[in-house]
């Protein structure tokens, strides 16, 4: 790459700095809102291993 393209690229990334991490703060949000969503439906280690025991066959190979 020639150093007008490396410092494009610099330039793009630092410009959308606020949104790359709002973005990647949104992920991790969800990800810990589903957590812990589902630990507290889970109750002892059969939820927690087998769902419950709700999956058939088919699903459990999914």
């Amino acid at each position: 790459m020639t150093n007008a393209a490396l410092h494009l690229a610099a330039v793009d990334t630092t410009e959308h700095r606020p949104l790359i991490i709002s973005l990647f703060s949104l992920f991790v949000a969800i990800t810990l809102a589903i957590t812990v969503w589902a630990g507290r439906r889970t109750k002892d280690a059969t939820d927690y291993y087998a769902g419950g025991r709700s999956f058939t066959g088919f699903q459990n190979g999914l």
